[in-house]
């Protein structure tokens, strides 16, 4: 029979695309940990045609699942029942722990440092593991989804179903059917995940308790509340300050309301972005919205967005809303003015618009923001035409502007 191959690297790139040429290949070659250590990068079937050696090696096998824990097929009974072994392994990749050997998944010791690196691993766990009440806790505390995993016995007991909601609301879809209708259950359930309140009885939907808890976690949940719970302006003003999406959520009615549309884009300035084009386009709408951030400018009509005397009254408030309103008003001295004076005290620093710039950073410009602070009420309109007369680019002082000093 003619060789395929005549070298060692011939042959590695003939096994890359077809492991199956290695059957060919002699003892020899079989034991090569260059051989195969190269080929499983590509395809852990090569590992079926490794020595019995290679296959019990540790260090071989632990550098060979690194690159796929599919390695572990064709390791040896030996190590597949090594905790040390297995344990390196699952570090690299915790699924790996579906290779482990029998007597491992039902060693006690193993599986409490398994769980504690990574609690889903029970799902490995033997059947035996899986129905004590300790070791089930145990995972489900840190990480209540794996409540799937367990004896559908400890899903009807309270202590265990309890410890998994508390990390992880959704761990009741898991639960006896009974639990979606346990007030303190599904409490827990809504606090640690709003999402939860789909899975509660429809009593628990309409209960307002449950349901301000679940939407105190996730606006969102307000989607799973009762009809009534929905057009209640508490409610629904606690799940638009968490969420600015929830909105959507909200009874057609508050969604009219200006109050309340007020009252939300106060606590939640995103809010805006859900609302009606006539509250968009609100004036007293828009200002609410600029008092925790610029970003309700963003959301803003056009119109309020060009219009002179509103944008006056937006970047006073908010210097930040200067980002949002129009080229023309970034260009505006008096306008920017407004803004320069208000970002003198505001909490953050404020950054302007690239097209003001030029204009921000003019020597005569600021002088002119240094007379605001002496200017007060009536001497405004004054300081307006003062600011218009700087011309760009000039080093002018405060003393030569009219008013200033």
């Amino acid at each position: 029979m003619t060789k395929e191959w005549s070298s060692l690297p011939e042959l590695i790139e003939l096994a890359k695309n077809d492991p199956s040429v290695l059957e060919r290949a002699d003892a020899e070659l079989r034991d090569s940990e260059e051989l195969l250590e190269t080929v499983a990068i590509y395809s852990a079937d090569a590992l079926e045609y490794a020595s019995d050696r290679l296959r019990s090696k540790k260090d071989f096998m632990l550098a060979v699942s690194q690159y796929t824990i599919r390695a572990l097929a064709f390791a040896s009974p030996e190590l597949l029942q090594d905790p040390d072994f297995m344990m390196r392994v699952i570090y690299f990749d915790y699924e790996a722990m579906q290779y482990a050997s029998e007597e491992l998944r039902s060693n006690r010791d193993f599986l409490i440092k398994a769980i504690d690196y990574k609690p889903q691993l029970l799902r490995y766990a033997s059947d035996y593991w899986k129905a004590d009440k300790a070791m089930v806790l145990r995972s489900v505390e840190r990480k209540g989804s794996v409540l799937r995993y367990v004896n559908p016995h400890l899903c009807q007991d309270r202590e265990v179903v309890m410890g998994a909601v508390k990390n992880s609301g959704s761990a009741i879809v898991h639960a006896s059917e009974d639990f979606r209708n346990d007030f303190e259950v599904v409490l827990e359930a809504v606090k640690s995940d709003g999402r939860a309140l789909e899975f509660a009885s429809e009593e628990l939907r309409a209960t307002r308790a449950i349901v301000l808890a679940a939407v105190h976690q996730n606006g969102l949940a307000l989607r799973f509340a009762c009809a009534d719970l929905k057009r209640d302006a508490e409610v629904a003003l606690e799940a638009a300050a968490n969420t600015a999406l929830a909105f959507r959520e909200v009874n057609e009615h508050l969604q009219q309301d200006k109050d309340f549309v007020t009252a939300a884009v106060l606590q939640n300035t995103r809010v805006l972005e859900y609302v009606g084009k006539d509250f968009r386009n609100d004036p007293e709408v828009v200002l609410a919205s600029l008092q925790n951030s610029s970003t309700g400018m963003a959301y803003a009509t056009k119109h309020l967005q060009d219009d002179r005397s509103f944008v006056l009254k937006a970047v006073t408030l908010n210097p930040g809303a200067c980002k949002y309103i129009t080229q023309a008003l970034q260009r505006d001295r008096w306008v920017l003015l407004r803004a320069a004076r208000a970002a003198l005290t505001w909490a953050e620093p404020v950054t302007f618009p690239p097209s003001s710039q030029q204009l921000v950073q003019d020597p005569g410009f600021k002088a002119a923001v240094a007379c605001c602070l002496a200017l007060e009420g009536d001497d405004a309109p004054a300081l307006e035409t003062s600011v218009e007369r700087i011309p760009i680019g000039t080093s002018s002082s405060a003393e030569s502007v009219p008013g200033g000093g």
